[in-house]
């Protein structure tokens, strides 16, 4: 394995390694990179909200409702939907 990784690095050093890369297959490893890139930003997203929403909780943010803050809840439900989504998005699609 050594011997090979200095074979490796010796023809990239003197520039004749070639690498042949099929367009079929670089769009599909694309889309998979843009399918996982797009749920990590929406989880990055829920986990604030989700954080978010417990903060104005607690604090009791105005306008109180039975005791909790009305917008707290209002990022909880759209938590809820947002995960849903993700999720129901993964399973159709995976």
């Amino acid at each position: 394995f050594p011997a090979e990784m200095m074979e490796i690095s010796r023809l990239i050093r003197e520039q004749k390694l070639y690498m042949k890369m099929d367009e079929k297959i670089m769009a599909r490893i694309q889309l998979g990179q843009n399918k996982v890139g797009n749920r990590i930003a929406i989880s990055i997203i829920l986990a604030a909200l989700i954080i978010g929403s417990s903060v104005l909780i607690i604090a009791k943010t105005p306008p109180v409702i039975v005791g909790t803050s009305l917008i707290g809840w209002t990022g909880y439900v759209l938590s809820v939907i947002m995960g849903a989504w993700l999720a129901w998005s993964i399973i159709k699609k995976d």
